[in-house]
């Protein structure tokens, strides 16, 4: 047993105005030792107890007292009411909330040991990644992808004008190694978020500097984390420091990370066919595209690249009743190879010579306002207002041809967050009003590689410039009616503005009209109720609506869709926000203290939902797009469409050290088109999890299988996102990987040691996520090193 050093513990209690009040009391010093002021105790409160081994955990005042104020934790600690901000933006417990809600904590992204954000989140949680290449992943929630699942990081949306409806990356340009926690918000958030959070909402929370509480100046805190990978020489190495002073702190923190190309697995079945296989690679010698045959075809060429990530934060909190936080994120990568793009063939020869994304860069700058202190029309006032630019850019030249084509896009963003609380005697009010700002500028051209020569080229946007704008006014609200009943509603009103000059990209097509312009509106509303029959029984149901409205993506963009049958999508000025109406039940179920159990059931109706559709352009079904004749599609609003799915999850102690868990989803989803239902795109296959852990004097140990379902063609929308051209002729297969993590953990002179290994698809097993275009590692050794004092 060893002491638990450095860890937080802050006490919240509910004062006789019924107002929250929430105090950090102390860090404990190397003994694993705090003091606090014997008022404390006398409060009714909750202690909750935070450190990156064991995440958050929560004490009443009577179990303090009656352990003699000595606390025994491990990594399997059960939490008390664990408090999350997805939901509604504010601290608020889980048995508070009528919906299916998920918490990855520091100590599971700490043991998880995934080399990016996408990863963490298929291993750790109930999330489908999809992945176009290795620099990717793109988070899939109930059948919801891309620009219908909303980012949150630190309360600043991420969702942005440009955020597409195919496949998005932007998730992995979040350092996990910074996280307190990601919570996840299943189905429709639309009330406290706005347009996008049709799929549910992934909410990013990153550490917060820590003050010092001890009796000396200063209080420094260092963190080194080391790690590699062998099945694509992957090395990370993260550093961060924490300066705490009686009323500021710093928390200064830099992560980089090399990803060589990634080998698959040896060990491929028939149902895969020759899918995966990488016989040869294009370079360029002498001014001349050559193909080279590769000597290990299980070696995916040009797959690899690089990311830096760096965070400065600034904590300053003059007294209990006001704090301020400056938060500064910055992300750039290298090149990284469009890798799907690169194994296209066309007549027998490679596609593309080149195709990349450009190096990718992501900044926030952000000022966070907390202002705690009862008045008659609120109890606390949070308040973000936040800066981001994004740059991302695509680069692509033809196999013998000497012209690469680029496109470089940028957004500015403005964002103003205010959320006030107040608590009134078993009611308890949220509300408040959010604003977003987008400035979109894109550029293109052409380059002769061999003399530099430079030409015009379609932009992706209109040339002139787009920008977007939403406003959003909510108020929601929780009533405890009675020890067995807590009531949730709220509603929310959303204004969406775009506008678009498409200038110069006349001179490319000629039937698009001058500008496109849009306004729209929507009204969003909430209802839930759960019924506590006890601490060991909750049953909760809920019904709401969400939103969709077209960004500038949706309504301005010129892209090429699919890479094998020639096709393009075109502006539609026509669209109209699409609508989702979820219904869902769920239930949480605790047996003999050590049989764990989660349900939940929903059906989500579809309104006007965005399809992709074949369309004329002056009597013509196909033009010239980047030198290829081309089907002409465009999105367009379908009459109706329903997406339906279950979750089951369970947990048994066996004893104190040994548990097992497992999980299971499925999905299905429909859309109506000609008076027929066809498959919607984005539908992963069932998949699951299950594992075994154990823990005995320092080591943890986890072994677990992985597991997915089969995707038949005949549940494939043909002319969605769902990347047929890289699946076998019938299909994705199932596959299933078994996979052992070990970590020991011991505290000397003064420093946490963390010592980790593992072996992942321990057989060797090549498989392919659904609608992926390269397949996954195939058995990756890993050792990790882990260093606090």
């Amino acid at each position: 047993m060893q002491p638990l050093v450095g860890a937080s513990v802050t006490q919240e209690w509910v004062n006789n105005k019924t107002q929250l009040i929430n105090k950090h009391l102390a860090i404990t010093n190397k003994k694993g030792i705090c003091q606090i002021e014997e008022e404390a105790i006398k409060q009714l409160a909750t202690f909750t107890i935070s450190h990156q081994s064991i995440g958050s955990v929560s004490y009443t005042t009577y179990h303090v007292i009656l352990n003699n104020y000595k606390l025994y934790l491990t990594n399997n600690t059960p939490q008390l009411e664990e408090a999350i901000i997805s939901a509604n933006r504010v601290n608020e417990k889980a048995k508070d909330i009528s919906r299916q809600i998920e918490t990855i904590s520091r100590q599971q992204i700490s043991f998880a040991n995934q080399q990016n954000t996408a990863d963490l989140l298929f291993n750790q949680s109930n999330v489908y990644i999809q992945k176009s290449q290795q620099g990717g992943g793109s988070p899939i929630l109930r059948g919801f992808e891309a620009n219908r699942v909303l980012l949150v990081i630190d309360g600043v949306r991420l969702n942005n004008a440009i955020y597409r409806s195919g496949h998005l990356q932007n998730v992995i340009r979040i350092d996990q190694n910074l996280l307190e926690k990601v919570e996840i918000l299943y189905g429709s958030g639309s009330v406290i978020y706005g347009s996008d959070a049709l799929g549910g909402v992934l909410s990013f929370v990153t550490r917060i500097p820590e003050l010092n509480s001890s009796s000396k100046t200063s209080y420094l805190k260092n963190e080194f984390y080391s790690r590699y990978s062998s099945a694509n020489n992957e090395t990370t190495q993260h550093y961060n420091v924490n300066i705490g002073f009686k009323k500021w702190a710093s928390l200064t923190a830099i992560t980089h990370s090399s990803f060589g190309n990634v080998i698959q697995g040896r060990n491929r079945g028939s149902e895969w066919e020759n899918v995966g296989i990488r016989p040869n690679f294009v370079k360029r010698i002498n001014n001349q595209d050559v193909i080279f045959n590769n000597p290990n075809p299980y070696e995916q060429k040009e797959s690899n690249y690089r990311q830096t990530d760096f965070s400065q934060k600034l904590l300053f909190k003059p007294s209990e009743k006001f704090q301020h936080i400056i938060n500064f994120q910055y992300s750039k990568t290298s090149n990284v190879p469009r890798y799907d793009r690169l194994t296209d063939i066309s007549n027998g020869l490679p596609k593309s010579a080149e195709w990349y994304y450009g190096p990718e860069k992501r900044l926030l700058l952000s000022y966070n306002y907390q202002y705690n202190l009862g008045r008659n029309l609120f109890d606390k006032i949070n308040a973000i207002a936040a800066y981001q630019f994004v740059e991302e850019s695509r680069h692509d030249r033809s196999f013998n041809n000497a012209w690469l084509r680029s496109r470089t896009e940028k957004v500015n963003v403005l964002s103003l967050n205010i959320d006030i609380f107040k608590r009134i005697k078993k009611h308890e009010i949220r509300y408040g009003t959010d604003a977003q700002f987008n400035d979109v500028n894109s550029i293109a051209f052409q380059t002769e590689i061999n003399t530099q020569q430079r030409k015009s080229l379609s932009t992706r946007y209109p040339a002139d410039g787009s920008n977007m704008s939403i406003v959003g006014l909510f108020i929601s609200h929780n009533w405890e009616i009675n020890p067995k009943f807590i009531l949730n509603d709220g509603i929310r009103f959303s204004y969406i503005n775009t506008n678009s000059n498409l200038g110069k990209s006349l001179d490319f097509y000629s039937f698009l009209p001058p500008t496109i312009s849009q306004s729209s509106h929507a009204l969003n509303g909430n209802l839930g109720l759960i019924y506590l029959h006890n601490s060991k029984f909750r049953i909760y149901a809920n019904l709401s609506n969400a939103f969709h409205a077209p960004n500038i993506d949706d309504l301005s963009k010129i892209f090429d869709s699919n890479s094998k049958n020639k096709m393009i999508i075109i502006p539609n000025d026509k669209l109209i926000p699409e609508q989702s109406i979820t219904s869902e039940i769920g239930t949480n179920l605790t047996l003999i203290k050590r049989f764990k159990i989660n349900t939940n059931v929903y059906y989500t109706q579809l309104n006007d939902a965005f399809v992709i559709a074949p369309v004329k352009i002056n009597d013509t079904d196909s033009i010239i797009y980047d030198g290829e004749m081309s089907k002409v599609n465009m999105l367009t609003n379908k009459q109706k469409g329903f997406i339906l799915g279950w979750h089951v999850d369970a947990n048994i102690t066996l004893n104190e050290n040994w548990n097992l868990n497992g999980a299971y989803t499925y999905t299905k989803g429909r859309i109506k088109q000609n008076e027929d239902f066809t498959p919607l795109d984005h539908i992963p296959p069932s998949y699951g999890r299950i594992g075994s852990q154990l823990q005995l004097k320092g080591f943890r140990l986890d072994f677990y299988t992985q597991f997915s379902g089969a995707k038949k063609l005949t549940d494939y929308n043909l002319n969605g996102e769902d990347n047929l051209q890289y699946a076998t002729t019938k299909g994705t297969p199932s596959w299933y990987t078994l996979n052992l993590k070990l970590q020991y953990s011991t505290f000397k002179r003064g420093i946490a040691i963390n010592l980790q290994t593992g072996v992942e698809n321990i057989l060797d097993a090549h498989y392919r996520l659904f609608a992926s275009g390269i397949s996954a590692m195939g058995r990756n050794f890993y050792v990790a090193v882990r260093l606090g004092l």
